[in-house]
């Protein structure tokens, strides 16, 4: 489940004001709750033995959950039934005889979980509980969330996916929120993505600023800070005390950037007299405060350049520009200001955003 935050302008562009965030809470958490549920009633070695030796029904029996989970019957206290395939049924009578129901009442009484007429019978309470989980986390991330100082004029809540087709969550959301938001739900909410990723793709221009959901860096050499940076990190080079595997941020998470932007960040030198290649790899961290390229959670994205810097008169005083240009991808080009050269490289600027 992500959740992000979009502001529409009078000429209909779009602002993204706050970052995608969110986590595992959406449907396919609810699909792990009906498949615990299932090992808590048959067993696991049984659900296990049936999911390794027919597939094909296990996709079948988890296909008709995931219609089951949209449907009202929950709503109104009926009950939902899941139909069980045949090799279900068939092992097992096999290993438990012909008494479906008995391996049910070693967990259940009552009319809550049974078996009837080949079918998984489930409870109003039973169906719920399946789905409390991630509804309890999406209302908390989203009160969380809206208490974030750029998101006070929020006015409306628009819930798409197929998550948001779930009479449960609606429910929720509305007696949660309705109070403060407008709550919008389109019809088939579980293409809205989709179409709304096919109208992107004709208007790309339409979303004229993003906010960076993680730190975009490049490695370098820094000046060794005693007390500050790891001993580990100490390297002389040229005569000099240097911090190796430094992150140095190019762009900051949180940060609102404009479409089409060009950004001119921290200039860089060789640190040898004699070098004349200048080489930058991309990184990204979910901590704005990162300070290694090692450090937990750095990750090391796709695409690399090597600048041609030929002219060392001026031995290390000599500088390497980065320019970032937002897009749907953000290019980076690097430029010797002593000669003229660049090169270039893309960074995916969606998929990454919203890891």
């Amino acid at each position: 489940m992500d959740v992000t935050a979009h502001e529409i302008e009078d000429d209909d562009t779009i602002n993204e004001i706050y970052h995608a965030t969110g986590g595992d809470y959406g449907g396919t958490n609810v699909d792990k709750e009906f498949h615990h549920l299932l090992n808590t009633i048959f067993g696991e070695d049984f659900i296990d033995e049936f999911r390794g030796s027919h597939p094909s029904d296990w996709l079948e029996l988890m296909n008709d959950f995931e219609v089951k989970k949209r449907a009202e019957r929950v709503m109104t206290g009926e009950v939902t039934r899941i139909r069980l395939p045949a090799n279900f049924i068939n092992l097992l009578r096999h290993e438990n005889g012909d008494d479906d129901n008995q391996i049910i009442r070693q967990h259940y009484r009552g009319d809550e979980v049974k078996i009837s007429k080949d079918y998984l019978c489930l409870g109003s309470d039973i169906v719920k509980s399946l789905f409390e989980p991630a509804i309890a986390s999406i209302v908390r991330h989203l009160k969380k969330l809206l208490k974030e100082k750029d998101l006070r004029g929020i006015k409306l809540l628009f819930l798409v996916g197929g998550f948001s087709e779930s009479p449960l969550l609606q429910a929720r959301i509305r007696k949660e929120f309705k109070s403060q938001y407008s709550i919008l739900i389109p019809h088939d909410a579980q293409t809205a993505v989709v179409k709304g990723a096919v109208m992107f793709g004709k208007r790309p221009h339409i979303v004229v600023e993003r906010c960076l959901s993680e730190t975009y860096g490049t490695e370098c050499y820094a000046d060794f800070v005693p007390g500050l940076d790891k001993e580990n990190k100490r390297e002389i080079i040229g005569g000099k005390v240097r911090c190796k595997d430094f992150f140095s941020v190019l762009a900051r998470e949180n940060e609102k950037v404009k479409i089409g932007e060009c950004k001119k960040t921290s200039q860089y030198s060789p640190i040898m007299a004699s070098q004349t290649r200048i080489s930058f790899s991309f990184f990204t961290s979910s901590n704005p405060d990162v300070r290694y390229t090692t450090d937990w959670g750095v990750r090391r994205l796709p695409g690399c350049i090597t600048v041609k810097s030929p002219d060392t008169s001026k031995g290390t005083d000599r500088v390497i520009e980065l320019r970032l240009f937002f897009e749907t991808e953000i290019k980076v080009v690097g430029v010797d200001l002593e000669t003229g050269n660049e090169e270039s490289t893309y960074i995916d600027f969606l998929s990454h955003a919203a890891s």
